[in-house]
């Protein structure tokens, strides 16, 4: 019998203190977005206590704290970068995000793009008060197109507009992106919602008709009583910094301590992405029981918890029932499977390692920290396209995003992290001074990753070990050079097939580095060779000259020497590109200590620690003593039982 779990990650406290949250809309319980971000929230507000408070309390004592912060100084060059980034990020706040990106406000209009228009904020369900905003911005506006866009009670746009108004004005009552309604519109006329903050940001002229708390400072045109007013009169950027600078207080759930506004923004977006992309229920199929806490971290939605079994057809039947997607490890798919998805219209998408996985093996119960969900195929299959490909060869990549890949890949050489973070530092064997150092890095045999990789010079299909051969082609290619052979850590432990006896293996190569340090034996080589080991791409990215004999990921780029050809990689990328795309864009990481979604910088550091820590190195060997156990019992299948089937006495 298929056995079905639904897992749903643990969830840290959110590190508030007391009477400190956010403002009203994003007031603890306005649920499902703070649930997803314990960040004390995205745009926190010290000393108000909004969970409690009425909204119209909530406003004297923000002013109150602008006040104060005005008076004792501000930073306009700081302000005018937090706009700038709330800009770059397209982030709102104080507002509730919405689960669904809202579209662009030219996609829902039908005129021209050099026509001049007004927004006038339907933020009223009085339909003779907002009447009454229309005339008064028409008779400003002579000359300018109405567009009336309709306002929730979380702070989004988009909603149904109240009846009564007049026939000659544009409405928008779906969602639409605040930013590109500021953008596009001259002026914005609003009761007090706080996509006039935007505007103001942005030096908008906003006219108001209530008391936000954005009004009264000099930076709108407000047309009712502001008790506030003439208090202080400081620029829009000097204004930016008193607020999201000054009065707000910043969280992070990944470390103790402030964080400041623009690392609270690059987590907000974060947070936000993963909410967004997470927009269904997802169902796993076969996946091991030691990354069912990871995936159901990574794969949270409102739409429901993860739920994780062995049997497809019941996964297909709940998916498809629940609006949901399914998701299964790539080694275990069949082509029935993705046909019957696409027959019942369920989406699908194949489940991989990620590039920093963990301290450990997962051969040897080691719960994996990243993961690539890939919608088009798998990174390691190079008989298809995958999404890994496809940004590589499509994406438009920034040059802020090209120098967050170079930092990030400047901390994983310094940490001498890889994807596994096994062998021993410093275990002796090293290339002799005066030759030509070649590491060739061997794998598991019968992995997708040797299977699926169009080699042109290995015969891959089983018939022949495919580390002998790569051996035998490296000192053909390389005879006068010094081969130390690297075996797979998974073929080292016993774990895994494609094993070559030492006799043999010194017939080609001049040494073997046994559970040796991968880093240590990169650091020192002239050059690396491998069939599409991930050995290479960690050569890459210390500078390496990597030569490859199948067609890896990171292959066909303009990176490698490549033995073998794809026609569908045809762009060139630089190594830090290749890196954004891989560790950055295409693959999902998990919080180990937090167990909740993290960027991957968060997860360098948290590698970092563990691979330090004895706890973890005594609970990683008993998993690995247990796997190699299993094994020799027969019990190939124990990573698709559950904790319950494996120890009926444990709870969950």
């Amino acid at each position: 019998m298929a056995q079905t779990t639904d897992q749903k990650p643990a969830q840290p406290s959110p590190a508030i203190r007391a009477g400190e949250v956010t403002s009203d809309a994003l007031a603890a319980g306005s649920a499902p977005f703070p649930a997803l971000l314990p960040l004390n929230a995205p745009f926190p507000i010290s000393s108000v206590n909004c969970a409690s408070a009425k909204p119209g309390d909530v406003v004297p004592l923000m002013v109150a704290a602008i006040a104060a912060r005005l008076a004792e100084g501000t930073d306009p060059a700081r302000g005018e970068a937090i706009a700038a980034r709330l800009r770059a990020l397209h982030l709102f706040p104080f507002a509730t995000p919405s689960q669904r990106a809202p579209q662009p406000l030219s996609a829902l209009l039908t005129v021209s793009d050099d026509q001049s228009l007004i927004a006038v904020i339907a933020d009223t369900t009085d339909s003779a008060e907002l009447q009454c905003r229309i005339d008064i911005a028409r008779a400003e506006n002579p000359d300018s197109g109405i567009v009336v866009v309709g306002a929730n009670d979380d702070g989004t746009l988009g909603a149904p507009v109240p009846n009564g108004i007049s026939d000659n004005v544009t409405l928008v009552a779906e969602p639409v992106d605040p930013w590109s309604l500021v953008e596009r519109v001259e002026r914005l006329y609003v009761g007090d919602h706080a996509v006039g903050l935007l505007a103001v940001l942005t030096g908008r002229p906003v006219t108001t008709f209530r008391a936000p708390f954005y009004a009264g400072w000099g930076l709108t045109d407000d047309r009712a009583d502001v008790p506030w007013s003439g208090t202080a009169t400081p620029s829009a950027a000097q204004f930016a910094d008193a607020l999201l600078a000054g009065v707000c207080d910043y969280r992070s759930p990944f470390k103790d301590g402030p964080v400041d506004v623009f690392a609270a923004m690059d987590l907000y977006r974060f947070f936000l992405d993963r909410y967004r992309e997470n927009d269904r229920q997802t169902f796993c199929v076969k996946v091991m029981f030691w990354n069912h806490a990871g995936i159901a971290a990574m794969t949270e939605s409102p739409a429901g918890p993860t739920r994780f079994t062995n049997d497809f057809d019941e996964a297909l039947r709940d998916a498809k029932a629940a609006g949901g997607q399914i998701i299964m490890w790539a080694s275990r798919v069949r082509d029935d499977y993705i046909d019957a998805c696409r027959r019942e219209g369920v989406p699908f998408k194949r489940l991989e390692d990620g590039f920093l996985r963990s301290v450990g093996l997962g051969a040897a119960l080691a719960r994996g920290a990243s993961a690539a969900f890939d919608s088009r195929g798998i990174y390691f299959d190079a008989t298809a396209p995958s999404d890994l490909e496809y940004l590589l060869e499509n994406a438009d990549i920034s040059e802020e995003d090209t120098a967050r890949a170079a930092r990030l890949r400047e901390a994983v050489v310094a940490a001498r992290l890889t994807k596994y973070n096994v062998g021993r530092h410093g275990t002796g064997v090293a290339f002799p001074e005066g030759k030509t150092g070649v590491l060739v890095t061997a794998q598991v045999s019968d992995d997708a990753g040797i299977t699926k990789t169009l080699s042109s010079t290995i015969d891959c299909s089983g018939n022949e070990n495919v580390n002998l051969q790569l051996l035998k082609a490296a000192r053909a290619r390389n005879p006068d050079a010094y081969i130390i052979f690297k075996p797979h850590p998974d073929v080292e432990a016993g774990l895994r097939e494609g094993k070559v006896e030492e006799a043999v293996a010194l017939q080609y190569a001049d040494a073997i580095a046994a559970d040796a340090d991968i880093v240590g034996l990169i650091t020192q080589c002239a050059r690396l060779e491998t069939i599409s080991s991930l050995a290479g791409f960690e050569a890459l990215i210390r500078g390496k000259h990597v030569t490859v004999h199948g067609m890896p990921f990171y292959a066909g780029w303009g990176l490698t020497e490549d033995l073998t050809t794809s026609p569908r990689r045809t762009r060139k990328r630089s190594v830090d590109e290749l890196v954004y795309c891989a560790l950055i864009a295409y693959t999902h990481a998990v919080d180990p200590v937090t167990m909740i979604p993290c960027p991957v910088e968060v997860l360098v550091d948290r590698l970092v620690a563990m691979r330090d820590d004895k706890r973890h190195a005594f609970f990683y060997s008993f998993g690995k003593f247990l796997s190699r156990a299993s094994r020799t019992l027969g019990l190939d299948d124990i990573g698709e039982k559950s904790w319950k089937e494996l120890l009926p006495w444990r709870k969950g």
